[in-house]
């Protein structure tokens, strides 16, 4: 393992690159919106409204990542490298069921989650284009969650920040193939920018993974994936329970963002409404 021996890493070392890779996952939201912005004002409300529901939805994979991370750590510190694979095994199979739950909701029930913001029709059109791929693909940034979160936790920050370096090239690349019609690329717009964001993703997930085996060494055994009950769920409950504070008041944050958004629409909308 690489984690064999002690890492003498220092406070400043670890926290500048998950502040950097901080920032650019804001980015990668923030690129999408700026390049739709030549494609109409439309796109840009429309990935707007559908990003405030994929962030609330990515603060229940948090819940369970970082908390992961903070018994990782735990058990580091504890010399406890035998039950780090299994408890990595939980964490990511636990974010991969809440993710796949969460994408089904989101696209079965994109219809109702988007009439909450009271959009006009063609708004509402390319948000839930944007929600039917975007959203579908929430369960594959739920494991990514997860395995930046424990890899960081082994001291390794910059090649997660690095990861998400080559993330935002290639999602800025889609952008430019799908948005331009690049070398004879169609030109899809929003759908684009929702498909090159979700293969971004998958991308990103390869490497991080790849990270984890071989980089941190952190002994993870396809059977724990199997066998990922009792001994494994009751690690994960620690995780739960160190993170609770932190995602109450996050959820509450992005609460009162989709509040806000939902009544600024409504009012500015005319009094009668298309059932959907």
């Amino acid at each position: 393992m690489n984690n064999g021996k002690i890492r003498n890493i220092s406070l400043f070392a670890i926290t500048w690159p998950i502040f950097i890779e901080s920032g650019l996952q804001m980015f990668m939201r923030i690129a999408d919106t700026f390049m739709l912005s030549r494609v109409s004002d439309e796109a840009v409300a429309a990935v707007g409204v559908a990003n405030q529901i994929i962030q609330f939805a990515m603060l229940i994979f948090n819940f369970v990542a970082i908390g992961s991370a903070v018994v990782v750590s735990q058990y580091l510190g504890a010399r406890k490298e035998r039950d780090l694979g299994q408890l990595a095994a939980s964490s990511i199979s636990v974010n991969f069921l809440f993710g796949v739950v969460i994408s089904v909701l989101v696209v079965s029930l994109s219809g109702p989650l988007l009439n909450v913001f009271g959009l006009d029709d063609s708004l509402f059109r390319l948000a839930r284009s944007y929600l039917y791929i975007a959203g579908g693909a929430l369960f594959i940034q739920a494991v990514l969650t997860a395995l930046v979160a424990i890899i960081q936790s082994y001291g390794y920050t910059r090649q997660t920040m690095m990861v998400t370096i080559g993330m935002n090239v290639i999602n800025i690349v889609g952008n430019c193939l799908f948005i331009y019609g690049l070398f004879g690329v169609p030109k899809l717009g929003v759908t684009g920018v929702a498909i090159s964001t979700a293969v971004s993703q998958c991308i990103g997930l390869t490497v991080n993974f790849f990270l984890l085996r071989k980089v941190a060494g952190v002994p993870i055994l396809w059977r724990y994936f199997v066998h990922c009950c009792s001994s494994s769920l009751r690690m994960i409950g620690q995780s739960l329970s160190s993170e609770q504070p932190f995602c109450c008041s996050a959820s509450c944050s992005n609460r009162d963002a989709i509040l806000t958004l939902s009544l600024k629409n409504h009012c500015k909308r005319p009094a009668t409404r298309v059932s959907r």
